[in-house]
C-alpha cells in the first residue's frame, strides 16, 4: 500500500544502491508511488542520473502530483541539494512550485514546507523570482493568511535592497 511505498522511497533515498538490486516489479511499484506524490518523487533522486536532472525530472511532472506529506520530504531534498552544493537549484524549484500552485492548500504546503525555513538564504534575485510568482498566481495572493507569509519575505527583502520597488509587484503588497 501506498504508507508503506512512501517509507521504502525515504529508505531507498538513504541507501540509494538498494534500489538497482530490486526485481523490475519492485521498481515499478515505487516509480508510480513516486511518480503519483510530490513527497515521494522529490526525495526519489535514485531514479535518475544526477540530482540536477532528477529536478528537471520533478518540474515535468509536478502538475501530475499529489501535495502531501511534504514538508519533511522537502527537508530532506534541501539536505541533498546542500551536500551537492546546489541550494539555487532548491530555491528555484521552491519559487517554480509557489508560481504554479492550482490551490490555496497547495500553496498553504509549499509556503510552510518549501519557502518559509529556507528564506533567509534566498538572494535578492531569488527574492524577486519568488515575488514576481506570487505577483502572478491569484492561488497564492488570494490564500487567506498570505499575508503572514509575505510579511516575512518582505523582511527578507528589505534586508537584501532597502530600496527594493514593489510597486511593480501589486498583488504582494495589497
Amino acid at each position: 500500500n501506498d504508507p508503506i511505498k512512501k517509507l521504502l522511497v525515504d529508505f531507498l533515498s538513504k541507501h540509494t544502491h538498494v534500489f538497482k538490486l530490486l526485481n523490475d516489479t519492485a521498481k515499478v511499484q515505487i516509480e508510480t508511488c513516486s511518480n503519483t506524490y510530490a513527497s515521494c518523487l522529490i526525495i526519489s533522486w535514485f531514479l535518475s542520473k544526477s540530482l540536477p536532472e532528477h529536478i528537471e525530472y520533478f518540474i515535468d511532472k509536478y502538475s501530475e502530483l499529489y501535495m502531501t506529506g511534504f514538508e519533511d520530504s522537502f527537508k530532506e531534498f534541501w539536505n541533498k541539494c546542500t551536500e551537492e552544493g546546489i541550494q539555487s537549484e532548491a530555491i528555484a524549484l521552491a519559487n517554480y512550485m509557489l508560481s504554479k500552485s492550482s490551490s490555496y492548500t497547495e500553496t498553504k504546503i509549499i509556503l510552510n514546507g518549501a519557502i518559509r525555513d529556507y528564506i533567509n538564504e534566498y538572494s535578492i534575485d531569488q527574492i524577486t523570482s519568488l515575488i514576481e510568482g506570487i505577483n502572478s498566481n491569484d492561488q497564492v495572493y488570494g490564500y487567506a493568511y498570505a499575508s503572514s507569509y509575505f510579511s516575512i519575505i518582505k523582511e527578507k527583502c528589505d534586508q537584501l535592497d532597502s530600496s527594493f520597488d514593489y510597486s511593480k509587484y501589486p498583488n504582494f503588497i495589497s
